[in-house]
């Protein structure tokens, strides 16, 4: 199954718009562009479950130069479920985070 990366721009640039199991994505560019932020939101739309728009899979990141900020994926989780899901309660945003945490593999 082939899913988007939930950004528009960087689906142009995959082959078919879409990523597959076993891709591998590499981004490379000046400190500060946006590398990190991007690679962190496209692994969110990956983890998020489905009833949020997420594709509810698995992901590995490979972590080359020790710098994977765990914290700013949470943020970034947190923020997607908050945008979808007006109202829910802490609780909800608790289990969701584990669960996409628990999809998550880092090496």
């Amino acid at each position: 199954t082939s899913h988007s990366s939930g950004i528009t721009a960087l689906d142009c640039l995959l082959t078919d718009g879409v990523l597959r199991p076993g891709d591998v994505v590499s981004m490379l560019g000046s400190p500060a562009s946006g590398k990190s932020l991007v690679a962190l939101n496209v692994t969110a739309q990956f983890l998020l479950p489905k009833a949020l728009g997420g594709c509810e899979a698995r992901v590995c990141w490979i972590d080359c130069d020790g710098k994977f900020d765990i914290l700013r994926l949470v943020e970034v989780l947190c923020a997607r479920w908050n945008r979808c899901n007006h109202g829910g309660r802490p609780a909800d945003l608790e289990a969701c985070v584990a669960g996409c945490l628990g999809r998550l593999l880092c090496y």
